[in-house]
């Protein structure tokens, strides 16, 4: 079973939670350089260390490496996080795990849309243009599972298979596309307080 965590940041602020977190983590988050960004990616890795310390796990003596495509990996233990706009999500699973969070906007992915998606796909996202998000989020939660680089996505009839997708939305009412790959999965929205 893979366990899916959502948290809402859009009321938080750093100064809370900045020195509870490890080094090991927080190094993961310097890496943005843009503020929303490294704001972001700070509760992301902030959510995932408070989910594997209430699993009893030393979270200050791992390491944090990375495969050859950028996917993160801790030895042991299987996880996968994502972030978008007010919307952070961790996923920590028995297995190899990989998910993808994106806002639902409005906007022309046209160019996009026919790179990576088959031509049944495609004539969906021509009638709905929010489907490109249910599409994305499936092929990159897909990816980040198999470790792949993002270029595999570019194969628009690469077989995808075990992902599910959620729609949810925030505190602010924005909508998102949350998917998760192995499918067999349990979506739990959380906070700090």
């Amino acid at each position: 079973m893979t366990e899916v965590y959502v948290l809402d940041v859009t009321n938080l602020g750093l100064e809370k939670y900045l020195k509870k977190l490890p080094r090991n983590f927080l190094d993961q988050v310097n890496k943005y350089k843009e503020d929303n960004q490294r704001r972001r990616s700070f509760f992301s890795w902030y959510l995932l260390y408070l989910k594997l310390v209430e699993r009893k796990i030393n979270v200050s003596n791992l390491k944090v490496e990375f495969n050859e495509n950028g996917k993160p990996l801790i030895e042991g233990i299987n996880f996968n996080i994502s972030h978008s706009h007010n919307l952070v999500a961790v996923a920590i699973s028995s297995h190899e795990v990989g998910i993808d969070l994106e806002l639902v906007e409005e906007k022309d992915n046209e160019k996009i849309a026919k790179k990576i998606m088959n031509e049944e796909e495609y004539q969906k996202y021509l009638k709905n243009k929010e489907y490109f998000y249910k599409v994305w989020t499936k092929k990159e939660a897909y990816l980040k599972r198999k470790g792949l680089a993002l270029d595999f996505a570019l194969n628009k009839d690469q077989k995808i298979e075990d992902v599910v997708s959620y729609y949810i939305q925030d505190e602010d009412d924005h909508y998102y596309y949350l998917s998760v790959s192995p499918s067999s999965s349990k979506v739990e929205f959380v906070s700090l307080d």
